[in-house]
């Protein structure tokens, strides 16, 4: 989550009552309109509590900014009830209207986490219908090319070509060489429409490439991790660590 105001003491009463929630995670503290235009270009957030009126970039013109597509779910804060109307128009989840209580902001984040939650859900059941359809009959289809937005255009790779694909909150980002794509899908979709046979999940938000694994480290006997060809090493986390048995076998 990403807190975005003008004003230190509304940005400070946000961090407390959020402390208070296991469930939620602060990944970045911005001042005005230009700072969070760029934390959401670096670091996208499932949701960010966005100031309305801002010094040169408001709210909306952060939105402008960063691209509806690209924007998190947005709450906006305000201690002005004029723009509810048009908060709405660019799909906010929910308008938090200045002075707030800890009650009314953990009700615009649980509203926000189920609707996270349903279209995650959603986007997962979609694809497992369509392979369902698409290999009625036959043996499982998986992904073999990918779009990948670049403004107005998409640019078209083979699915051999990814390295890795990381969890970026409602996003993930797939990396191929030293290039990487931001792409609005959760990691669990990627998990279910890539092929098990070149691709193994190392984490709940790490999926590798095996072709491009050339060792598996095991300092302790509670940790290991993968290192790529390009020298990236990635963390097998609890509950993944029966791929280990698998990489070896792969890998021999």
């Amino acid at each position: 989550m990403l807190l975005v105001d003008d004003e230190p003491l509304a940005l400070e009463g946000m961090r407390e009552i959020l402390a208070r929630d296991p469930e939620v995670k602060v990944v970045g503290e911005c001042a005005d309109g230009a700072e969070a235009v760029d934390a959401l270009r670096a670091r996208p957030a499932d949701l960010v509590l966005l100031d309305v009126r801002m010094p040169e970039l408001d709210g909306f013109g952060v939105i402008r900014a960063v691209g509806p597509d690209r924007m998190p779910e947005v709450v906006f804060v305000t201690a002005f009830d004029d723009f509810a109307v048009r908060a709405f128009e660019v799909n906010a989840v929910d308008y938090l209207l200045k002075p707030f209580d800890d009650s009314r902001v953990n009700a615009a984040v649980d509203r926000v986490l189920a609707q996270i939650d349903r279209e995650s859900g959603a986007a997962t059941q979609r694809a497992r219908l369509a392979f369902s359809a698409l290999a009625a009959g036959k043996e499982k289809t998986y992904l073999r090319r990918l779009a990948l937005p670049r403004g107005e255009r998409s640019e078209i790779i083979r699915v051999e070509r990814i390295d890795r694909i990381e969890a970026e909150g409602k996003y993930v980002r797939i990396w191929s060489g030293d290039r990487s794509h931001l792409l609005r899908r959760p990691i669990s979709l990627m998990a279910d429409i890539l092929d098990p046979a070149m691709f193994v999940r190392v984490s709940r938000s790490a999926i590798v490439n095996l072709e491009r694994i050339s060792e598996i480290i095991q300092p302790t006997a509670r940790q290991c991790y993968v290192a790529l060809e390009n020298g990236v090493r990635i963390r097998v986390t609890r509950g993944y660590q029966s791929v280990v048995d698998r990489l070896m076998f792969d890998l021999e």
